[in-house]
């Protein structure tokens, strides 16, 4: 066999780079009959976050994951979080994907207060691993459609 190798037979990889994202940790809780919804960071040390971030990575931040721990139950306020009766009464973890156009958009909507549902949530990126949740597959359905 010839030394030579054509070009059509070599495999070439490509790295894709990951979707760059930046996480807010959400504390809800009910403290004396009252909810209570605790940003860590808050909003604008978040701004500060993505700004220190796009520059140390030299590129833009696409999204923010909101994780929400729901301390003792999902209240009221947050029943768009989920429909699962048991996640209602003893609490536990949901997640906001947001581009961050859509983030700075719903953040001046709250005002610091409690979270909002918002018709803009993104799928878990390929990048990142994907999912093929009902709520993700739904997400993506809806970004086709709408073009966003």
């Amino acid at each position: 066999q010839s030394e030579r190798t054509s070009v059509s037979s070599k495999r070439i990889r490509v790295k894709k780079q990951r979707t760059l994202v930046v996480g807010q940790w959400i504390e809800v809780e009910v403290v004396d009959g009252v909810t209570k919804t605790t940003r860590h960071p808050d909003d604008q040390a978040m701004m500060k976050v993505i700004a220190d971030t796009q520059e140390k990575q030299g590129r833009a931040v696409e999204l923010v994951y909101r994780r929400l721990n729901f301390v003792n139950g999902v209240p009221y306020e947050y029943y768009w979080t989920t429909d699962d009766e048991n996640q209602r009464r003893h609490g536990g973890l949901s997640v906001q994907r947001l581009r961050v156009s859509d983030w700075r958009e719903l953040i001046a909507l709250e005002k610091g207060g409690h979270l909002r549902g918002c018709g803009f949530y993104v799928p878990r990126p390929e990048s990142r691993g994907g999912c093929d949740c009902k709520a993700c597959r739904y997400a993506a359905e809806r970004i086709r459609h709408l073009g966003r």
